[in-house]
């Protein structure tokens, strides 16, 4: 019998400019986005411990980090160890099912997932989270999935719902995040494609490859600054026409905001972050009318690809994703951030 319940969500998220550039120290553009992640939680009779249901997979979650179940879900240990410090799920049998929009790499479903998953828990325990808790618990489940310390652009745009502009600071080190504005020019759209096949690069694996392919030579934070602002200084000049190009949203601007796009992911595939499929993919859907294409998050095998495109030119991109095998959906910017459901 349930004594609590609770209905939390939060939306997703893309990363429009600035992947793995980011990491030593220049500024990227991310948006939430429409696809939304629910999560119900009850809280029952016995525990302690947290029940874990839905698409994903069933785990079962007890204090000190036991685990049990489908062992791909462990991230989300990470949210429940977070609750029980802060003594909000010590007391009581919790049952948490999932509801997942989209299984698509790069759309930030890690932070979704533990932001609403920390709402939902809290709400049906009779506590309540403050929005830093929420981020701070999104950022604990990004540690675990992208295995290692997280730049917490994912979780601040799914936890705020507003464009966010992000920066990683090395002096002193820190994260400096602003909301932004960016508006889409009328009459045109952005089209995730999701290009898993089975297997998925990690995150770990990705940033590691770009690092070794700009000969950085070591972890960002130990290089000097002039040799960080080697690595990005191809990027710079195209994140600060994409920032002041998305601000004004006038279709004028689209075919500038393609051709940065374009100009963004030929970096990232010269670092080595693209793959062959992903480039018969941009080829086709070029060919097809989309003014712009990139990698959206870390990239590699499996990960998630941007168009933007005309809605008159949609179909032809639609059907170049489906004839290669690839499922794609198109996403708006979504207006509220991870949230209380009534």
């Amino acid at each position: 019998m349930a004594l609590n319940h609770a209905v939390a969500s939060a939306p997703t998220k893309l990363i429009l400019f600035g992947e793995h550039f980011v990491v030593y120290g220049t500024p990227g553009i991310a948006i939430p986005i429409s696809p939304r992640n629910y999560v119900t939680a009850n809280r029952l009779e016995g525990g302690p411990s947290l029940h874990l249901t839905g698409v994903m997979g069933d785990a079962v979650f007890e204090p000190g980090g036991r685990i049990a179940g489908d062992l791909s879900l462990g991230m989300f240990g990470a949210a429940y160890h977070f609750l029980n410090e802060k003594g909000i799920a010590k007391n009581g049998l919790f049952k948490a099912d999932v509801k997942l929009d989209r299984r698509c790499k790069g759309i930030g479903n890690s932070s979704s997932v533990g932001a609403a998953l920390g709402l939902a828990v809290a709400r049906a325990s009779g506590k309540r989270l403050l929005k830093e808790e929420v981020f701070e618990c999104a950022q604990q489940v990004d540690g675990v999935a992208h295995g290692g310390r997280p730049s917490g652009i994912d979780a601040r745009t799914v936890v705020e719902g507003k464009p966010q502009i992000f920066r990683r600071l090395f002096s002193p080190p820190g994260f400096e995040f602003r909301q932004t504005g960016v508006l889409l020019p009328t009459g045109f759209c952005l089209v995730v494609i999701d290009t898993f096949r089975g297997k998925k690069s990690t995150t770990r694996e990705l940033v590691e490859r770009f690092g070794q392919t700009v000969g950085a030579g070591g972890l960002p934070e130990t290089l000097s600054d002039d040799a960080r602002a080697r690595i990005c200084a191809p990027y710079a000049t195209i994140y600060d026409k994409a920032a002041g190009l998305l601000s004004k949203g006038t279709p004028d601007c689209a075919k500038s905001i393609g051709e940065l796009m374009n100009e963004n992911h030929l970096l990232l595939s010269e670092r080595g972050v693209s793959t062959d499929e992903i480039e018969v993919l941009r080829t086709g859907c070029l060919k097809a009318g989309a003014l712009g294409m990139k990698i959206s998050g870390a990239g590699g095998e499996g990960g998630a690809v941007i168009a933007f495109v005309s809605e008159k030119k949609l179909r032809g991109v639609e059907a170049i994703a489906k004839d290669l095998g690839f499922v794609c959906f198109v996403v708006e910017i979504a207006k509220q951030g991870a949230v209380l459901e009534k």
